[in-house]
């Protein structure tokens, strides 16, 4: 199995989901009420802003053409 390289849209893809994971976690410990509000009523949508984040940042870099595929 050959790892993304380091400016490709899969690498891209991967950064985008880490930060947008880290933002959520970093959110949730400097507010209680998100932390509240997204364990009460969203807590299945926590992946999915994560893994919409890198899914959009895949499909914008894909298209891009000074950037690589893989």
């Amino acid at each position: 199995m050959r790892l993304p390289s380091k400016d490709s849209a899969a690498w891209r893809c991967v950064v985008t989901g880490g930060q947008a994971l880290i933002g959520v976690v970093i959110a949730m410990l400097a507010m209680p009420e998100f932390r509240e509000l997204v364990n009460i009523f969203y807590p299945q949508a926590v992946p999915f802003v994560v893994f919409g984040a890198a899914l959009a940042s895949f499909v914008l870099n894909y298209f891009r053409k000074d950037v690589q595929n893989y």
